[in-house]
This record gives structure tokens, C-alpha cells and sequence, in this order.
């Protein structure tokens, strides 16, 4: 993997081939005499539209291959946080705030619609008569294949496997399993084994009455999950290996290899009933096969 890298004043790298990307926007807010400085912009392929705030310093943008940002979507992150999309994601427009050092994760083939929300704050704190803060930031994490509806917004906390969709105006702050539908606020699941395609948004602008009538879907098992404790790359892990981590590039190279690098469908697919390996077993094995993955290759200037 060939990557061109760019870097200013401040220590802030770009990664990637910048002719590939199309309208591509990124501030830097603060310099290293504010506080600012070392963050870092991966782009793996190609993207469009991508906008990015870096509010302070050490924070990582992962951007796939294939992002698609349709409108106006703002990636803001604030110091030692991550933002990472994963191929062939789409998004209509929204924002996606990183904030406390916690991370915002999208796996592949994700599609979000209008004025979609995630983030990982409440932004001011609450406290009890103690003095001790009550509201914690979390990370949010959402698998392989997931729809968020328009105006869904997802809090901290939030997690969501492969394959499952939130509902048009959710509201969403808890762990939604893979192949399920939920929507409402507070969010419930409606639907379970079930699962979605992009094919009618694709072909929208041909529906008449006697196609919809005649139209079969092409039916796939594509998107139909199954838990692999084997391959199951836990959210948790990812989180936990983050957390140890302490500049950009160790989670850029992290990420890369144990994430990016990892094309098993069934990698975030999670179920009621699954039964996970334990997370430091997991820890373990997942490090272990770094070695054998493609290394990152970067050239620095």
C-alpha cells in the first residue's frame, strides 16, 4: 500500500493520496502553543465531502476507501480521541463528535441518512451532592452494514452490530444486537433475523406502479450475520487497545492493521446468545496475529 504523507508546522500529518479525495476540508483550531498539534488524517482510497475539526492535539480521522459524504458532514474531535469509517460508507449529511478522548467507530458499508448524530458527550457535566461527576463520556461503536434513518442520533455508549438498522428519529444510547431493527424513543427492538440491502435506493428513480408490483428482490445471505467466537473482533477490545495506546500514529498503525486489515464478514457480528472469548484471551490472540497481517507502510517526509 503506497501512502504520500503531509505534515505542518504543528505536527499535524495527512496520509494519503489527496488527489483521490475530492473536496476535502481539515483545521487544525489550536496551535502547539495552545495546546494543538500531532493529529493525524488517514485517507486508505478515495472519499468526497470530508470535513474535519481538530480541536486540540494527538487525534485520529481513519477514512476508508469509498466514503461518500453526500451534504455537510462534520467529523470534530477534540484531544487523544478517533474517528474511524470504514470502506463503501455513505452519509447523507450529520455530525460526528468525538469529544473526552473517546471514539466514534464505523465499520464498513454503513449507510446513514439526514441529520444523523453521534456523539460521545453530553457536552457539560452533572454532578451529585458529593461533587462527583455522574455523566462520563463513552465511546460509540456501530459493526459492518448498518443503517441509521434520518435524524437517528446515537449517544454515548451507543453500540451497534452488523446488519442491524435504527429507525427514522431513534434515539439511541444502549447495545442493539446483530440483524435486528430498532426505533423509537427510548429505542426498542421491532424487528429480529432481519436484514437490509441498498438495492430500492438504488433504483428509485424507476419506480412506477408496475414495478413495484413486479419486483422481486435479489435475496442474498450477504448480510445475514452469524457469531464467530473465532472472528469476532469484540468492540470492547478495540476500546481497551485504544485506551493503551498514546499518540495518533500507534492507534493509525493499530487500527490499520488489526481492524482495517481484517476482511471477516462476520467481525462485529454479535447475538444475544453468543458467547464471546473472554476479553483478555481475546486481547491476546487478536495482537498475536498482527505479525501476519500487511504492515502499514508510510513514507515520512
Amino acid at each position: 500500500m503506497s501512502i504520500n504523507s503531509y505534515v505542518d508546522v504543528n505536527n499535524n500529518k495527512i496520509y494519503g493520496d489527496l488527489s483521490l479525495n475530492q473536496n476535502v476540508n481539515i483545521q487544525c483550531v489550536y496551535p502547539v502553543s495552545a495546546g494543538g498539534g500531532a493529529n493525524i488524517a488517514f485517507f486508505a482510497g478515495k472519499s468526497s465531502n470530508v470535513k474535519i475539526e481538530f480541536h486540540g492535539a494527538n487525534s485520529l480521522v481513519f477514512i476508508g476507501d469509498n466514503v461518500v459524504f453526500h451534504g455537510e458532514v462534520k467529523l470534530r474531535l477534540v484531544s487523544d480521541s478517533v474517528v474511524y469509517i470504514g470502506d463503501n460508507t455513505t452519509i447523507v449529511d450529520g455530525r460526528i463528535d468525538a469529544y473526552e478522548t473517546k471514539n466514534v467507530f464505523i465499520g464498513n458499508d454503513c449507510m446513514f441518512s439526514n441529520d444523523v448524530l453521534l456523539t460521545t458527550t453530553d457536552s457539560h457535566g452533572i454532578y451529585n451532592y458529593e461533587n462527583n461527576r455522574v455523566n462520563h463520556a463513552k465511546s460509540i461503536y456501530v459493526g459492518d452494514h448498518c443503517w441509521l434513518g434520518m435524524y437517528a442520533k446515537c449517544l454515548k455508549g451507543s453500540k451497534i452490530h452488523s446488519g442491524s438498522v435504527l429507525g427514522a428519529c431513534s434515539l439511541l444510547t444502549k447495545k442493539i444486537y446483530s440483524n435486528q431493527i430498532w426505533a423509537g424513543n427510548p429505542t426498542k427492538m421491532v424487528k429480529n433475523d432481519s436484514y437490509w440491502q441498498r438495492d430500492l435506493h438504488v433504483n428509485t428513480n424507476v419506480w412506477t406502479r408496475e414495478t413495484i408490483k413486479n419486483y422481486k428482490p435479489n435475496f442474498s445471505d450477504d448480510f445475514k450475520y452469524s457469531f464467530s467466537a473465532e472472528s469476532f473482533l469484540d468492540f470492547d477490545f478495540i476500546e481497551a487497545s485504544l485506551d493503551k495506546l498514546e499518540t495518533a500514529q500507534s492507534k493509525l498503525e493499530f487500527l490499520y492493521n488489526a481492524v482495517y486489515c481484517n476482511n471477516d464478514k462476520n467481525r462485529f457480528a454479535l447475538f444475544e446468545d453468543s458467547k464471546p472469548i473472554s476479553k483478555a484471551k481475546k486481547i491476546q490472540n487478536k495482537f498475536s496475529k498482527l505479525d501476519i497481517l500487511e504492515p502499514l507502510s508510510i513514507n515520512y517526509l
